[in-house]
């Protein structure tokens, strides 16, 4: 395409309101500091980009305390550049209303992952667990080994990992957000706004004393985060939120294999390790525990790839192609319908299960060889291919593989008609040697 062709902007792009320079396409909510829009960004010759623009409520923009905090800890995520982190582009004001612009990321965030796969009873197969935890670790440590202009550390640490802040995109990546976020929250006002509320459950021991912090308790909060991915369940419950970090400082929980039974002993002792009460004895590192997950995953040969996540990502939301799909606002609308649910089944036959939570009804996991749905979809024929451990007793390695209704029904036939042939050639063969004459 010639410099001269300009594609035409798509009705859903058409918007009257622009901020900061900023087309305001579409609003995607609002929190306690801000109002969240998907924007779109100009420029010559038909340039476009969808970002994500935060514009800061006014009652805060008016806060001086607040301002100086949040622009603080902007300067800080905004010199943050990894595939596993959600990138800050812009910070401005318009009209006295402070407001920054970050990475659009076109997918679910981890707390819708595990609300879609609920819905339906299936867990999150191992493999994918192993797959967030890698990308989270990576991004995390990335973080707090940052230093700034002058070579100083900026003893980054997160605050609130948690799965409202881990971004799936729809081809499986994994990314963590709002860097710096929760430090202005928890430092200012905010926090008696309500804005800290479900947050409390992903603190670290050390936070819930009000101790001074460094990157160990992003360490434990990633460690409840795998607990949770691993279980379905939420691991610290209480009446309140006093009640909630009581058993988080005295360490009052189960271990995975107390909710799923078939939870691997090394992983386990993985997400244990990460939710030690004592910060000495946990790891240190978010890297430690990245490599401990990679090491467990090649031992085991689990497909704990991206493009293992992507397909169980768009087997459950469907998304529209990007940009159209997040233009309208379409994407994740059919997650887990009736009908998905039924062409699941028919698919892999009498067992529901869906490619890539590892579990079906007989309770193991099974590798559909026939090539997933998103395979089909474009027409390929790979299959996902993965190992779990799925099923209480079931042998690391054992996988079964359903065939769809069409298959079994093909093969009965040939099975039919190879039994058929057979007959007629020893009938054959009788009247054939009954015929010969007999020699004396």
């Amino acid at each position: 395409m010639s410099e001269a062709e300009v594609v035409p902007v798509a009705p859903d792009m058409v918007v009257s309101e622009t901020f900061g320079g900023y087309d305001l396409v579409r609003r995607l909510g609002s929190g306690g500091m801000a109002e969240v829009h998907l924007a779109r960004a100009n420029g010559i010759q038909g340039f476009q980009k969808l970002v994500v623009l935060k514009q800061i409520l006014p009652h805060l923009s008016r806060d001086k305390h607040f301002v100086r905090m949040f622009l603080e800890e902007a300067r800080v995520a905004a010199l943050l550049d990894h595939p596993n982190v959600v990138q800050v582009f812009d910070l401005g004001r318009e009209e006295g209303e402070y407001y920054f612009t970050m990475e659009f990321v076109y997918g679910e965030n981890l707390s819708g992952l595990i609300k879609g796969l609920a819905k339906v009873n299936q867990p999150l197969a191992f493999e994918h667990v192993v797959t967030i935890g890698l990308g989270v670790a990576a991004g995390l440590h990335y973080a707090h080994e940052r230093v700034g202009f002058d070579g100083r550390p900026l003893g980054i640490v997160h605050r609130d990992v948690s799965p409202t802040n881990v971004m799936i995109t729809y081809e499986g990546g994994v990314k963590v957000a709002d860097f710096g976020i929760a430090k202005v929250i928890t430092r200012t006002d905010v926090t008696r706004a309500g804005t800290r509320k479900g947050k409390v459950p992903y603190m670290s021991p050390e936070q819930c004393k009000a101790e001074k912090i460094d990157r160990r308790s992003d360490v434990f909060s990633l460690g409840i985060v795998l607990w949770e991915c691993t279980t379905g369940q939420r691991l610290f419950e209480g009446d309140n939120e006093f009640g909630v970090m009581n058993l988080i400082v005295h360490g009052q929980m189960k271990p995975p294999t107390a909710v799923r039974p078939d939870t691997p002993p090394e992983l386990e002792r993985i997400i244990m390790k990460a939710l030690t009460v004592d910060r000495d004895q946990r790891y240190q590192t978010a890297r430690e525990l990245q490599m401990d997950l990679e090491a467990f995953a090649r031992e085991t040969k689990l497909r704990a790839t991206p493009s293992a996540l992507g397909e169980l990502m768009y087997y459950l939301f469907r998304p529209q192609p990007f940009p159209w799909g997040a233009l309208r606002g379409s994407s994740g609308k059919g997650q887990m319908s009736p009908a998905t649910i039924a062409e699941i089944s028919a698919m892999v036959g009498s067992q529901v299960m869906i490619p890539g939570t590892g579990v079906g009804s007989f309770g193991f996991e099974s590798t559909n060889g026939a090539g997933s749905y998103a395979s089909r979809a474009q027409g390929t024929g790979s299959s996902i291919g993965s190992i779990a451990f799925s099923g209480p007793g079931s042998s690391m390695g054992s996988k079964s593989k359903p065939v769809d209704a069409r298959s079994r029904v093909l093969r009965n036939v040939a099975i039919g008609l190879g039994s058929t042939a057979a007959l007629a050639m020893v009938l054959v063969l009788g009247l054939w040697l009954g015929g010969r004459p007999r020699r004396c």
